[in-house]
């Protein structure tokens, strides 16, 4: 196990395949039984706790945790507390073409979701590389059963933080926001 403070508000943790083993934990557990992956998640802030004084009481926590080809867990965890109004959480996802995107569109569009109007400002869609980008920004006011949408049809990029400037400075603004509502009206 290894941990990694990479800001005052956000660590990674690197729980290896052994780790696993040693916990009696498998990774396809880990991500079907909450009450696993809760008990293995607050074992890890008290380690982190100690380790790198990474204190979460009474934080709202953001928790990215993705499989790696080595058989562990990678876990980015932020303290969502320490953000303000003017640092919006972003989502990214990268559609290869626009189809892909317009096919995301057109399935919202035949679906009932209510109040799209409510947050669909936050929806900014980018080119870049011959890639197109939407960016969910402050996702936390998104409804989840519209985030899960878009796991259908887009590929959700883990660990946007680097990219997310990449694409600001040198991506094209497709939309810069109503990405959603913009592509069903092109639909």
């Amino acid at each position: 196990m290894k941990f990694e403070k990479l800001t005052d508000s956000k660590i990674k943790v690197i729980f290896t395949a052994k780790d696993l083993i040693l916990n009696n934990i498998s990774t396809k557990e880990f991500f079907a039984d909450s009450s696993i992956s809760q008990k293995l998640l607050e074992y890890l802030l008290l380690k982190a706790e100690n380790e790198l004084d990474f204190k979460t009481e009474d934080c709202k926590l953001l928790v990215e945790a993705v499989k790696y080809s080595g058989g562990g867990l990678a876990f980015t965890i932020t303290k969502l507390a320490d953000y303000n109004k003017a640092t919006p959480i972003s989502l990214i996802y990268k559609f290869e073409n626009f189809e892909d995107f317009l096919d995301l569109c057109t399935h919202i569009k035949n679906t009932t979701i209510i109040n799209l109007e409510n947050f669909s400002e936050q929806f900014s869609l980018y080119l870049y590389n011959n890639t197109y980008y939407l960016f969910i920004n402050d996702y936390l006011n998104i409804p989840l059963g519209i985030i899960n949408v878009f796991d259908e049809f887009g590929e959700h990029i883990y660990y946007p933080y680097k990219l997310e400037g990449i694409i600001n400075e040198y991506g094209k603004i497709i939309y810069e926001k109503n990405a959603i509502v913009e592509g069903i009206k092109i639909i």
